[in-house]
């Protein structure tokens, strides 16, 4: 019984590299996994910024188009319109047309 026991013994020694090498293998992997969560939030956060500048965009030209149709409506002149509103003669045709 004595014999096992050493032998025993042994073989924890024996691994002890192993088991070295694999908790170092781990931790590396834990510290990739944290590297990669904050890559994903970070590409998450831009995408988000991005859908929002997107949105207020799309806000502000919505707006500005809805201005050039009231302006349109009151008969401003087309080059005035053109001033105000930055939007340009065919895209103010189109609202036009698409107002009747």
């Amino acid at each position: 019984m004595k014999n096992m026991h050493k032998t025993g013994v042994k073989m924890k020694v024996e691994l002890l590299p192993f088991i070295d090498s694999s908790v170092a293998s781990y931790q590396k992997m834990l510290s990739q996994s944290d590297k990669i969560e904050e890559l994903r939030i970070e590409v998450q956060e831009e995408k988000d910024q991005l859908l929002i500048d997107k949105g207020i965009e799309r806000g502000l030209k919505g707006g500005i188009e809805q201005v050039a149709m009231n302006l349109l409506r009151v008969n401003m002149p087309i080059e005035d319109i053109m001033k105000v509103t930055g939007l340009d003669e065919n895209r103010l045709s189109e609202l036009k047309e698409n107002m009747r």
